[in-house]
Formats: C-alpha cells, sequence, structure tokens
C-alpha cells in the first residue's frame, strides 16, 4: 500500500481530518488511478461538491462500482433539492414583493379615487352655497342692472308688507306702460317691478293671496 495512503487512512481513523487530506492527496498526485485512495478522501471531503469530486473518480476508475453510483446519486439529489428549496424561497420572496407592490398599487388607487370624491363633495357643496347665497341681489346689482333709485330698491326689498309690495308693483307696472321700451323710465319701472315681484316671493305673499293682473 502507497505509505501516503497508508498515513491518510490512519490520520482519519485518529480523527486528524487535515492531515489525512494532506496525505490523501499526495498520494492521489502519486496515483491518481488508485480507487482506494479516493474513496478515503471521500470520508476526508469537507463539502457535497468535494464528495461528488471524489464519487465521479471512482466511477471514472472502476464505472462497476454500484455503491459509489448510488452515493452519487444521492449527493445529486440533495444538491437538487438544495436548489428546489432556494428557488422555491426566491420565488415566494418574489411573490411577496409582487404583492407588496400590487398592494401598495391599489391602496394608492383607493386612495385617488378618495380623493376625487371628496373633490367632487367639495365642488357640489360650494356650488350649492353659491346658488343658495351668492346671488342674493341687492340694491346696487339692481341699480346697476336697471337704474332708478337705490332708496326705492332698498324699501322693496326689505319690505314685509304684502299689500304695499303690490301696490308698489302695480304702480311701477302702470309707470312702465308710459315709456317707450329701451328708455330709463322703461329700464327703472322694469326694475322696481322686479324687485317688488322677487320680495313677495321670498316672504310668501303669492302663498297668501292671488296675484293681482
Amino acid at each position: 500500500m502507497n505509505n501516503n495512503l497508508s498515513e491518510g487512512i490512519s490520520a482519519l481513523k485518529a480523527g486528524n481530518r487535515e492531515a489525512a487530506r494532506s496525505y490523501l492527496a499526495q498520494a492521489l498526485r502519486e496515483d491518481p488511478n488508485s480507487e482506494r485512495a479516493w474513496q478515503w478522501m471521500y470520508n476526508a471531503a469537507n463539502n457535497d461538491s468535494e464528495r461528488k469530486k471524489c464519487l465521479n473518480e471512482i466511477l471514472r476508475i472502476n464505472p462497476a462500482n454500484q455503491k459509489a453510483a448510488q452515493m452519487l446519486a444521492q449527493t445529486d439529489g440533495i444538491n437538487i433539492a438544495k436548489v428546489q428549496d432556494k428557488s422555491v424561497d426566491e420565488f415566494r420572496e418574489t411573490i411577496e414583493t409582487v404583492s407588496g407592490q400590487e398592494r401598495k398599487k391599489n391602496q394608492n388607487i383607493v386612495i385617488g379615487i378618495l380623493i376625487v370624491v371628496i373633490l367632487c363633495i367639495l365642488s357640489c357643496a360650494c356650488l350649492f352655497v353659491y346658488l343658495n347665497f351668492a346671488e342674493v341681489d341687492t340694491p346696487d346689482e339692481y341699480l346697476k342692472e336697471y337704474g332708478g333709485s337705490p332708496e326705492v330698491y332698498a324699501e322693496l326689498l326689505t319690505s314685509n308688507d304684502c299689500n304695499a309690495l303690490q301696490e308698489s308693483f302695480d304702480q311701477a307696472y302702470l309707470n312702465n306702460q308710459r315709456h317707450e321700451p329701451g328708455t330709463n323710465g322703461a329700464m327703472w319701472t322694469s326694475g322696481y317691478m322686479t324687485a317688488a315681484h322677487q320680495r313677495m316671493e321670498e316672504i310668501g305673499c303669492y302663498e297668501q293671496q292671488p296675484q293681482n293682473p
């Protein structure tokens, strides 16, 4: 038996793996085709890669070595299982990452929809306020549109006397008939009629009595 091989076997049996590897490596340099040396090197191997190399060398030297073939198949199976486990873990991490991105994307979409809904509600509220309050006619607005007397408009728009308002409307109507359309007088009297009519609607005069022709 090769002296280095013998020393390597003794060192490995004694638990001195590093010394055994050194002796066995020297023995294999002297005789690369030593099946026995490769078998003991397999026992001294540090990892699956080294063990697989030893088994391949054993089968190269002796293809009929069924035990080596079985052990190589088991080693390949273990490696495949490790790769599969790693692939599963990587796949799981990818799925979790994608799921997290999808959740974040969906959250952003929901937030965007909520913002749009809130803006629509605020717009509707502003429009409601505008329609109900912003367009209330004032004496100055009547004066600007029709001309005439601001005092008359102020009196008409603040009166709570339905009879007085009706009389003012009737008088403005009669005066309007005396003026040519488009003249200042026609414009003023139209403004007085409109102001009286608006005020009577506001305080419910038409609900109390029918409007005079």
